[in-house]
């Protein structure tokens, strides 16, 4: 029999938590174990961060289905099959200590798992999909799940406003989870990251479009043990390692907006191909050293973030002020890709996301995401 799991459940009015295994809160569930042909198989050993009842639309190159397995590492096999389609190959962090340090920003704990099924999988189907996990541990168990999910190929229209979000059920209704946990407060009107918040947090809001510009407020929560307290991203993709190891440990952005805890040398934009990794196509532009900014924790701030793509060069910049006072003329940190030579791969389209790393959580709300003319 396999795990059926509740997608979401209401902590209290207006507060839809979604379930978490090792990403962030336990999950009770109920193992079976059982002999067949001499293997052993445990069912309900494998939890996903948002349920097995999950939906998506075109945000990125991948659909994104993150979760972890109760089971003794090192994991001699882990593979997915979409549909009647070929088993895949996935990582399952604490399988390879390499493969640890090189994917340490996608996987935060033992046995977490973030399955990238690739939009332009041939057995991808608009509307309903099947997806079978199976998992083998270092004691010879077989781990599996079947999850269902809904596929819609078409991509977030602009403009995307999100200034009210009190209809909205699901919050894979209006974004995607690349990395980490978010929930949806209805009665307070926001987004947040879920605490203890893990590395590169992402959730995905719009879809990949040309130059365009969002506008929000956020609030800031504890910064201990924080790399980046925000802001957003305008995400260009995840990069696969050379070799592949089942999970894309590099980060390319159109125009990251990163805000530290040092308020001496606290914001920076950055672009990128393929952060993170060992390779020597990438590339990284930011400002440095970071720009200061005087912030307070639990207090409003408005933000304005823009990308662009104009005349062969991706430019982005962004600022900051506190709610209720006058927007400042001045950017407070900008920059392009002018320099970076012309045979390195480079973007004309992003997705707008949030962005967080460690830490509080941190809230997002009033959300609206524009196009921009050329």
């Amino acid at each position: 029999m396999l795990l059926k799991v509740t997608n979401a459940f209401l902590v209290k009015p207006g507060l839809v938590l979604f379930i978490l295994g090792s990403f962030g809160c336990s999950l009770d569930r109920e193992k079976k174990s059982e002999t067949t042909n001499g293997v052993n198989m445990t069912t309900g050993s494998i939890s996903l961060v948002y349920g097995n009842q999950q939906k998506f639309k075109y945000r990125h190159a991948d659909i994104n289905v993150l979760g972890s397995v109760d089971g003794p590492a090192p994991y001699q096999r882990s593979v997915y099959q979409l549909n009647d389609g070929a088993e895949t190959y996935f990582y399952v962090k604490s399988t390879s200590k390499e493969w640890d340090e090189i994917s340490r920003n996608r996987l935060n704990s033992k046995g977490d798992f973030n399955i990238e099924i690739p939009v332009s999988d041939s057995e991808l189907k608009i509307g309903s999909n099947r997806l079978n996990i199976n998992i083998v541990d270092s004691a010879g168990t077989t781990h599996q799940m079947e999850m269902e999910f809904r596929w819609d190929a078409e991509p977030v229209s602009l403009p995307l406003d999100l200034r009210n979000l009190s209809k909205v059920k699901d919050l894979q209704d209006i974004g995607q989870i690349v990395n980490g946990a978010f929930e949806l407060d209805t009665a307070m009107n926001l987004i947040r990251t879920r605490s203890p918040v893990g590395k590169d947090v992402l959730l995905l809001l719009g879809s990949p479009g040309k130059s365009q510009e969002a506008v929000y407020s956020v609030k800031f929560g504890d910064t201990t043990n924080c790399i980046f307290i925000g802001l957003s991203d305008f995400f260009a993709g995840h990069e696969s390692a050379n070799p592949a190891i089942g999970i894309k440990p590099g980060w390319s952005s159109a125009g990251l907006a990163t805000i530290r805890p040092d308020q001496a040398r606290s914001a920076q934009i950055w672009l990128a191909w393929g952060d993170l990794l060992d390779s020597p196509e990438k590339w990284v532009v930011k400002t440095d050293p970071p720009k200061p900014l005087a912030y307070e924790l639990s207090t409003v701030y408005r933000v304005r973030h823009q990308v662009w793509f104009r005349d062969g060069i991706n430019m982005a910049r962004f600022k900051v002020w506190r709610s209720g006072e006058k927007e400042p003329d001045q950017w407070l940190c900008e920059d392009d890709d002018s320099e970076v030579p012309d045979d390195k791969i480079k973007f004309t389209k992003g997705s707008f996301g949030l962005f967080q790393f460690g830490g509080g959580s941190t809230e997002w709300f009033d959300i609206y995401v524009r196009a921009l003319e050329n």
